[in-house]
């Protein structure tokens, strides 16, 4: 689990490596995506 530096402003937040959170035993990963097909 890495911190995450405060947010100044909406929209403002990049994140250039993926940071693994869990909430109440849920992991969620974010990042960043280039491209996305739904199948």
């Amino acid at each position: 689990i890495n911190p995450m530096p405060p947010i100044m402003e909406p929209g403002e937040f990049y994140m250039p490596y993926p940071v693994e959170v869990t909430f109440g035993g849920a992991t969620v990963f974010v990042l960043d995506v280039a491209r996305y097909e739904r199948i």
